[in-house]
Parts: C-alpha cells; sequence; structure tokens
C-alpha cells in the first residue's frame, strides 16, 4: 500500500507473507517493510515498528504495539524544516492504521 502526502514525498507500508498457522486461525507477520518518504529530511526506515510486527498475529494488540513503536521511529520535530512535525507523526501513524484495516478486510481476519 502506497499512499502520497501532500508535497512530493510518499509513505510505504508494507506487511508481507502473512500466514495462518497450521494450530490456530491467526495470521502471523512473517515479514514486515514499513518505510516513509517526505515526512522528514531523509527516508525513514520504521526498524522498531517492524520488528514490533515481526512474529506476531495480526491483530489489535500487534497493531498497538507497532504504532507505539513508530512513535520512536517517525519523531518529526515541531521545528523541522517545513514544519509540521506533529501532522507529520500523526500522518505516519495513519498510513500504519489504514494498511492494518486494509489486510484485515481483505484477508477477513479477525480478532
Amino acid at each position: 500500500l502506497q499512499t502520497g502526502t501532500a508535497a512530493n514525498g510518499a509513505a510505504v507500508a508494507n506487511v508481507t507473507n502473512g500466514h495462518s498457522s497450521s494450530s490456530s486461525s491467526e495470521w502471523i507477520v512473517a515479514e514486515a517493510g514499513i518505510a516513509y518518504g517526505g515526512v522528514a529530511p531523509k527516508s525513514i526506515m520504521a526498524e522498531k515498528a517492524m520488528a514490533a510486527l515481526l512474529g506476531k498475529p495480526w491483530n489489535q494488540s500487534t497493531l498497538q504495539s507497532a504504532l507505539a513503536a513508530l512513535r520512536e521511529d517517525v519523531n518529526v520535530a515541531p521545528t523541522a524544516p517545513g514544519g509540521r512535525g506533529e501532522y507529520r507523526n500523526s500522518l505516519s501513524a495513519s498510513f500504519l492504521f489504514k494498511f492494518f484495516v486494509h489486510v484485515r478486510k481483505i484477508y477477513s481476519v479477525n480478532d
């Protein structure tokens, strides 16, 4: 899923190879890649958010952990060039949330 930002940047959130384990109906994240461009002076790989997803079931608890980790990965200061740091921080979280909902809908994932 790639979504454009107001300027010329884009934020990309990609979680791949979710699979259902043989012992339950939960979808487990096998790989995760989350990168944001256009929210900071350089592109950001959201390493902590990716780590929060890996090996975890695709559920609300995992989403909350990933969002908390993302706040550490994407922390644009209010004084950053271009301003609107708080907006860019919340926009990054909203892209991850939107992707989470999108995957749950497509694959009919339920808690």
